[in-house]
């Protein structure tokens, strides 16, 4: 009696820490709509929400290949949600 030779996934890979990272953040940016803020800071958010698109665009100014930065576009969509929350939030 012969078996087949059935491919053997790996265990399940633990989750990447930038993963947990990504999936806080939205989490954050979401309880952000239902807990009340004082305006200062409304105003520290906003300040590091630029303050990490500056740094973002550095990054992606100095890049000399493509796929060092392959997590961009994912970060931009965060990066962009975050100041039109605060918006949101604002008015």
């Amino acid at each position: 009696m012969t078996s087949a030779a059935l491919p053997i996934a790996p265990a399940a890979a633990k989750p990447k820490i930038a993963e947990i990272a990504v999936a806080l953040v939205v989490v954050m940016i979401l309880a952000l709509i239902i807990v009340p803020l004082p305006p200062v800071l409304l105003d520290l958010f906003l300040a590091a929400s630029i303050g990490s698109s500056l740094v973002v665009l550095l990054v992606a100014l100095y890049t000399t290949n493509p796929l060092d930065f392959s997590s961009f576009p994912a970060l931009l969509l965060l990066l962009t949600l975050v100041p039109l929350l605060l918006l949101a939030l604002l008015a």
